[in-house]
């Protein structure tokens, strides 16, 4: 018995990598979940904060404030 337990440690050990990849995987969905899940006053107001950081703001018709540039 404690060559089996032996074995699965070694086993465990060599696979560790796929653990960890896996537990940052389903954190990552579990955060998209919580901001799915967040009023969306709260999301507005997240939207707005990160607009006003870079300096873009948006406006409600979906018309950019600042030059206006041309693909030509």
């Amino acid at each position: 018995m404690s060559s089996a337990w032996r074995w699965l440690r070694c086993e465990l050990a060599g696979r560790k990598w796929i653990v960890w990849v896996g537990l940052l995987f389903l954190l990552a969905v579990a955060f998209e979940i919580g901001v799915a899940l967040l009023p969306h006053h709260v999301l507005n107001t997240m939207l707005e904060f990160e607009e006003k950081s870079n300096g873009i703001r948006e406006f409600p018709n979906g018309v950019r404030e600042g030059p206006i540039t041309t693909s030509r």
